[in-house]
């Protein structure tokens, strides 16, 4: 949500980097708040496992 405010405040395009090292496309956000792509972004371990959904067009962000 952060990423996307910024994107919307500041008119720039706001990049997510993924922590977890894996060799994804680059998720942004556009100056409108869309998003390039959709993703699911998954944290946690074991029981403990959330996801942030990114729906494609709208940026829609989705918390399971």
């Amino acid at each position: 949500m952060r990423l996307q405010s910024e994107a919307v405040l500041t008119g720039k395009r706001t990049y997510y980097t993924d922590e977890s090292g894996m060799d994804y496309p680059p998720v942004y956000f556009h100056g409108s708040g869309t998003v390039n792509q959709a993703r699911t972004i998954i944290f946690g371990k074991g029981g403990n496992i959330r996801e942030i959904v990114i729906e494609l067009g709208t940026g829609r962000l989705v918390f399971r």
